[in-house]
């Protein structure tokens, strides 16, 4: 109880405010507002079990329609509803008049009609009504209404005729107000030019009556129609029931590809396919914010993910990001130095398991590494772990002197703690396969990842020592950043993962270690696409459960359909997160092994292959 008065929960602030508002030094304010503040909407939303208000379930629901409207970042046509949903919408709810009984019907609910919007027979029926006593035809300014008898009275009040009624100013706001609502339950959106219009009552007069029933919740008003520069007034039912309509139809709008038409689109989506590659520094941070939070073994990146994507990638490139802060990189996923290092996909290659030798701690060319903005570090990173017992005391000794003086270079660790750069290479090694450190450079990490047997036995101990000293790159530091909760954590990785991929489905969840799970991103989704940022449907064929899109995702998946594929094969590191063989297809699933690549042609899945003899050339340090 302790620990969620006082960490989930601010126990003692909320007493301070509390006793202020006691005291009086904090102020209460009261307003009436049409729609709830944006700090309530996460409560609106709530699971069932939250009973955090009076109104029903489906109240809330129906209400969370206009939940977009108090949200000031979004473009003012975000979420537009369709006009054939509209208009159908509209269609339905106006009353269906057969007989003279359903016209009398409709009237109790219109209040006033005016005659000039008779349909059909009703004429003929209101003669009917009019000749039995049950309504009447009143002549307001010089226009004709027609009333049912009934509401005679509350109709006099509402337009002020003394022979019908006594003056009675409360009586007239509610009988205006019945009115006004009254069409809007039989009607689609409306503007308040088109309720004066039909309602035969004052401008003034149709507004304050809007005001009470968006305050009563019965009424929500904002821009529901496109190309229509004025607010509009619909009934809150219909308008659920419009919204619904619109989220089906834009589901049924596109006709799902094949999985090779898919993946088609993902390669250029991703810039791997011939021509849509991208060039120099600001293209090399465009596909690190692309691919931010993926983990794949260093040299991967550098020998095949990177210059897939960057036409001209050097190791320079990503050195010249890192050194000016832009980029981080580093083991966001904070795995223990004593556990095995697992393949990227979660496959094990038990024959190397089996024969290899037993491996010393720390990073080697399997360690999973990912890159990312270093404003996104606080949803990026996973939480720090407890200190793992596994690191050795020089390793301890480190983490106390950056924790203690911030960024260090090696020499500097190396004089404090009194040890040779090479057990400082070491300790270093075990940090970063711990996830717990990072550096200004990438060419760090480049001099921490072993060198072949042949190369390092060339060596002298003594060669090696300076070398690394020569060659660190920049200062280290601890990778950390200040936690973020848990909803905006989540938000953002919806977000990102749908920027990689365009389209997202469950079963791409299986490239991606560090995404939530596949229930947890679902509501956030769901939400997403009720207020029209992204779309939901069925976009690939061959795959259960819901898909999410981004809009200009499905332009552009549209737009390739019509293009003639390319021929040309694209090789990819099994690693790469391009690489959905068995996961998409029925294609047997290839390890995310280093080393070893794929190939893909018109989207279909070909042979794996063994890595190129090719090596990317080191920058100088």
């Amino acid at each position: 109880m302790r620990d969620c008065l006082t960490e989930a929960l601010d126990v003692a602030g909320l007493r301070r405010v509390l006793e202020d508002m006691e005291s009086g030094r904090i102020e209460l304010l009261a307003r009436d507002t049409p729609q709830p503040s944006v700090f309530a909407h996460q409560l609106l939303n709530a699971m069932p079990y939250a009973f955090l208000d009076d109104a029903p379930l489906e109240e809330r629901r129906a209400r969370a329609v206009a939940l977009r409207r108090a949200l000031p970042e979004q473009a003012e046509d975000l979420g537009k509803l369709d006009a054939d949903a509209i208009a159908a919408a509209a269609e339905d709810a106006w009353p269906a008049v057969r007989d003279a009984d359903e016209l009398h019907d409709a009237l109790l609910t219109l209040g006033v009609l005016p005659a000039e919007l008779a349909r059909g027979a009703e004429a003929v029926w209101f003669a009917q009504l009019r000749a039995a006593g049950r309504a009447h035809d009143l002549a307001i300014g010089n226009r004709e209404v027609w009333v049912a008898h009934e509401r005679l009275e509350a109709v006099g009040r509402a337009f002020g005729l003394r022979s019908l009624a006594d003056a009675d100013a409360d009586a007239a706001d509610e009988a205006r107000t019945a009115i006004v609502r009254g069409w809007l339950e039989c009607s689609g959106p409306l503007t308040v030019a088109d309720l004066v219009e039909r309602t035969l009552l004052a401008e003034g007069e149709v507004r304050i009556a809007l005001a009470a029933l968006e305050g009563s919740g019965l009424v929500l008003v904002g821009r529901f129609t496109a190309d229509r520069g004025e607010d509009e007034a619909c009934d809150r039912r219909i308008l659920a029931r419009i919204h619904r309509a619109t989220i089906h139809r834009l589901r049924r709008e596109i006709e799902p590809v094949p999985t090779a038409s898919y993946l088609q689109f993902l390669f250029g989506w991703q810039h791997a396919a011939p021509g849509t590659q991208v060039r120099g520094p600001e293209g090399l941070l465009q596909i690190t914010e692309l691919l931010a939070g993926y983990e794949a073994a260093a040299p991967t990146w550098e020998q095949a993910i990177l210059p897939l994507r960057v036409h001209d990638y050097g190791p320079s490139l990503l050195d010249r990001l890192a050194l000016g802060g832009e980029v981080v990189w580093g083991r966001f996923s904070r795995r223990s130095v004593s556990e095995e290092e697992p393949a990227a996909d979660g496959a094990m290659d038990l024959k190397s398991a089996s024969t290899s030798a037993p491996r010393r701690s720390g990073v080697t060319r399997a360690v999973p590494i990912a890159f990312g903005l270093r404003a996104d570090l606080p949803w990026l990173l996973a939480p720090e772990p407890p200190l793992d017992p596994g690191l050795s005391s020089i390793a301890r000794a480190i983490l106390e002197q950056l924790d203690k003086l911030g960024a260090l270079f090696v020499t500097d660790m190396s004089g404090q703690l009194g040890v040779l750069p090479a057990q400082i290479e070491e300790a270093m090694g075990q940090l970063v396969a711990a996830g717990l450190v990072t550096a200004d450079g990438f060419s760090a990490l480049r001099n921490l990842t072993p060198r072949s047997p042949e190369r390092e036995g060339r060596e002298s101990r003594w060669l090696r020592h300076r070398r690394f000293r020569a060659q660190a790159g920049g200062r280290w530091a601890r990778l950390q950043a200040h936690p973020m909760a848990e909803s905006e954590a989540l938000e953002e990785r919806a977000a990102q993962l749908l920027r990689r991929y365009g389209i997202l489905v469950r079963e791409v969840l299986a490239r991606e270690p560090l995404a939530p799970p596949w229930r947890k991103l679902l509501p956030i989704l769901r939400r997403a696409e009720a207020r029209g940022e992204i779309r939901g449907g069925r976009f690939i064929e061959g795959l259960v459960g819901e898909q999410f899109a981004l809009p200009e995702a499905i332009a552009q998946l549209r737009a390739a359909r019509k293009q003639e594929p390319f021929r040309a094969p694209i090789r990819l590191a099994a690693a790469d997160p391009l690489n959905l063989s068995g996961i998409l297809t029925r294609d047997p699933r290839v390890p995310a092994l280093p080393g070893t690549f794929v190939v893909f042609r018109d989207g279909r899945y070909e042979t794996a292959s063994p890595p190129a003899p090719r090596e990317i050339a080191m920058a100088p340090t």
